[in-house]
């Protein structure tokens, strides 16, 4: 081989070899974990996440592949969109709103109380002028109904946090020795 050669290949692998190390660093690939939950998320939905260097980023998702992330701009944040890499996420929070918990506890409110109502004695009877006994499922189904939409519309304006990534671990105890 040309000594020329030689010398323009060895210099060609000292220029290339820090490229080919950085690709396989552990923070230049993300985690499965990441990417999936990444994927769940639908687009423009806003979401904060912490780096390994302790930055902090949010703002709605604009794009997402297994190399680039885009965050659009968001108050308190940035202004610009934001293009980071899904290797260096250390936490991964998306906001959603509590919908389906405020159906869950108007339903079960309206539940209880359309059945108080319903059986307390109403004066809506046909053809008698003395009070009868109220229907209790009749007055729970409504009450049910019309409570269970007021806790979805309450519950669908309270935002909150969830974190998608670390997912969360139950912690189970150890037993108790006992004596």
């Amino acid at each position: 081989m040309n000594p020329h050669a030689r010398t323009v290949c060895a210099w060609g692998l000292l220029i290339a070899a820090p490229a080919v190390l950085q690709a396989q660093r552990p923070d230049s690939v993300p985690s499965p974990v990441v990417l999936a939950a990444l994927s769940r998320t639908r687009l423009h939905t806003p979401i904060r996440l912490r780096l390994v260097t302790g930055a902090h980023f949010g703002g709605p998702l604009i794009s997402v592949d297994s190399t680039t992330l885009v965050l659009g701009p968001y108050i308190g944040y940035s202004t610009v969109p934001t293009t980071l890499r899904p290797a260096m996420i250390d936490s991964l929070w998306v906001r959603g709103t509590r919908s389906r918990q405020g159906l869950l506890y108007g339903a079960a409110a309206g539940l209880l109380l359309g059945a108080a109502i319903g059986n307390l004695e109403t004066s809506f009877c046909p053809g008698a002028n003395a009070g009868c006994p109220g229907d209790r499922i009749a007055g729970a189904a409504v009450g049910a109904v019309i409570l269970g939409g007021t806790g979805w519309l309450v519950g669908s304006s309270l935002p909150h946090w969830k974190r998608v990534f670390p997912p969360r671990t139950r912690r189970h105890r150890p037993p108790r020795l006992r004596d």
